[in-house]
């Protein structure tokens, strides 16, 4: 995102920029598309792990409030003040490991598996009807445990972190709360998660109450022209088709050199990572694409 508004602003100073997964529409983009790209890749594993995770998150959302005990011990939580936010994380992990589907083992996030979504559907491929509560409830937590201790190096669960390998969240928990406004939501019908709307008032309560500040819910689109890029040149947006970010991508562009690119099977900016034998074929032609726009660049 700050190469392509870097570009847009000082077009004297930068040449061009390649903006990968930078999602600059999300501002004014359906809240729900997040949460249906997320969904998205789960379906793409098996036609049973996104039903399975759907019914998962609403039962441990019950059993969470009816037996909080059983379900800290479950997920092997840290401490019992976890279990209310357990939901929330469980939920937010499965757009962080859709953000982090590489196809080799990563460590962007947390220490990953190649095809982690695939290796976590792996063990869900089977009907609704097959299972029980028990057994559910505790395949979610096996989830979990993909995500936040596949290397079994973790003691417990602690759900106010999302990534320990320090990728802080205070900064972006600001900036969210100032300029950086992107609405989400869930339906619970194209997504697997519960059903939750869009509250900018109550955004701003906990905004106010976090930082002391009200955010500016405008102010990026205002500042830097939302969809509208007709004056503005030299940039390469590419997003992944995996990765949930690109809802708010750029994936057209009626301006010659606004070049636009789509990777399959890309997770979050795939091709900035260093190459792999194991890259498929997409982010390699990518990859040639934006080394020939910056070579283009460099020489005007």
């Amino acid at each position: 995102m700050l190469t392509a508004w870097f570009r847009m602003k000082y077009p004297h100073v930068v040449a061009g920029g390649i903006a990968a997964s930078a999602p600059i529409l999300q501002f004014n983009t359906s809240c729900e598309a997040f949460s249906a790209i997320v969904t998205r890749d789960f379906e793409k594993a098996n036609q049973y792990c996104a039903p399975a995770i759907r019914q998962g998150i609403l039962l441990l959302n019950k059993l969470a409030e009816k037996d909080p005990v059983q379900i800290g011990l479950l997920f092997h939580v840290c401490q019992p003040s976890d279990v209310p936010q357990l939901v929330g994380w469980f939920q937010a992990i499965l757009g962080y490991m859709a953000m982090v589907d590489y196809p080799y083992p990563a460590s962007f996030l947390e220490p990953l598996p190649s095809w982690p979504i695939k290796v976590t559907c792996e063990p869900l491929n089977k009907p609704l009807s097959s299972w029980t509560e028990l057994e559910l409830v505790k395949a979610m937590a096996d989830v979990a445990f993909l995500y936040m201790n596949y290397t079994g190096e973790a003691k417990c669960v602690n759900t106010s972190k999302f990534a320990y390998k320090g990728l802080g969240n205070s900064g972006w928990n600001y900036q969210s709360c100032t300029e950086m406004v992107m609405p989400s939501c869930n339906n619970g019908k194209t997504d697997v998660f519960i059903p939750a709307k869009w509250d900018f008032n109550a955004v701003v309560k906990s905004c106010q109450k976090m930082f002391g500040v009200v955010p500016r819910p405008s102010w990026m689109t205002t500042y830097y022209g939302g969809r509208d890029l007709s004056g503005h040149s030299n940039i390469v947006f590419s997003n992944g088709d995996l990765d949930p970010w690109s809802a708010g991508g750029v994936l057209s562009s009626n301006v010659d050199s606004i070049v636009v690119l789509l990777i399959q099977d890309g997770a979050h900016h795939l091709d900035l990572r260093a190459a792999r034998p194991d890259d498929p074929a997409s982010v390699v032609k990518a990859r040639a694409i934006e080394r020939q726009n910056i070579k283009k660049w460099i020489s005007q």
